[in-house]
């Protein structure tokens, strides 16, 4: 807290802005599109991430109190929603949801956890209640039945929940695009590429120099000693044992692959300008400075040495729903309306 006080105060400073008014819109798109060290620049898919996260996020009573201006969401409207979300949901594209298919919806409306054996039990019951084959799936036109459906049978959802399952499901389909192409040949190349570059004395390991100016150039702006202890706990997590041992080339790849909330995560975008400026191109500020976010990806909160530890892993990730668990059929399924509105935007 302390620290973002201070960080404020920089920028308010550095842009002529009153503190006890804020930033205002002009200043702060100037801000998220300037790309030099007193800048914040997001590109457009931190943008986006940054936006679905603050409607996920948003408190229901909050974001009705802001789309109390707005028209009522249409008839056609609300079902070119659920088509989409069924679209979402429909990952082998044969125009049914499966028990698989059906528990990434139900795990967003509120459904308790089970187990795989509980839910494909649960997703018999499910389809036996609404005329359903259970080995084919729910059609499109079902799922928009059960979502109608405020009755103690259904599993209602109103306008808001389905806007907030739809942004989760595309934000994971985001995530799990972008770790598909992380370890691709192109991108794992232009990754070596910026290795080589930091490497400056080619001893195939990055140093505590050489991987603070790449650090710098995602905006850590911390002193010597706060450097210092960032570089050995990297170390730590990449060596066997008590030794610290700084990241190798394929340590590196994992380290900007890394595409959770405490991650280094960099776009092909950020590699490639940071071989056109140069390992030098990033200067320190003074020590006593505020640190600043490392990285200007929105999905990517910093630590209070401009980002976080980064969690090590070993290729790409699978991303599947977490199993959730009814306690009903198909109520519990998907909770109606009646069970205190527990909604997409709860479970998201």
């Amino acid at each position: 807290e302390e620290q973002w006080v201070l960080e404020f105060s920089r920028i308010c400073a550095e842009t002529k802005a009153s503190e006890s008014v804020g930033v205002d819109r002009l200043l702060f798109a100037k801000l998220i599109n300037d790309r030099t060290e007193a800048g914040l620049f997001i590109d457009n898919d931190g943008l986006r991430d940054m936006l679905t996260q603050l409607q996920i996020q948003t408190p229901q009573h909050l974001q009705r109190k802001s789309q109390k201006a707005a028209a009522t969401v249409s008839e056609a409207s609300r079902r070119d929603f659920l088509r989409a979300i069924f679209k979402l949901c429909d990952v082998d594209r044969d125009g049914l949801l499966d028990a698989k298919e059906m528990q990434a919806f139900a795990v967003r409306t509120g459904a308790a956890e089970m187990d795989k054996a509980q839910w494909k039990e649960e997703f018999e019951i499910l389809c036996a209640d609404n005329g359903a084959d259970p080995s084919k799936g729910i059609s499109v036109q079902l799922l928009e039945k059960m979502v109608n459906d405020k009755s103690e049978s259904g599993c209602y959802c109103d306008d808001d929940e389905l806007r907030a399952i739809k942004g989760a499901l595309e934000l994971e389909g985001r995530e799990v695009a972008m770790r598909a192409a992380a370890y691709s040949p192109e991108r794992t190349a232009l990754v070596h590429e910026v290795f080589r570059m930091f490497d400056t004395d080619g001893d195939g390991r990055l140093g505590e120099q050489e991987l603070r100016a790449f650090a710098e150039h995602l905006g850590f702006k911390g002193s010597e000693a706060q450097w210092a202890e960032e570089f050995r706990s990297i170390c730590m997590q990449g060596g066997a044992g008590s030794e610290p041992v700084p990241p190798d080339a394929n340590r590196f790849l994992v380290l900007v692959n890394d595409t959770a909330e405490s991650g280094w995560y960099c776009t092909d975008e950020e590699l490639r300008r940071m071989l056109e400026d140069g390992p030098a191109a990033a200067k320190p500020r003074p020590a006593e400075s505020a640190p600043r976010p490392m990285s200007p990806t929105a999905s990517r909160p910093a630590s209070p040495l401009g980002y976080s530890e980064v969690a090590v892993a070993s290729g790409p990730p699978a991303v599947a729903p977490a199993s959730p668990a009814v306690a009903s059929p198909a109520a519990a399924a998907c909770p109606a309306a009646g069970d205190g509105g527990s909604g997409g935007a709860a479970a998201a």
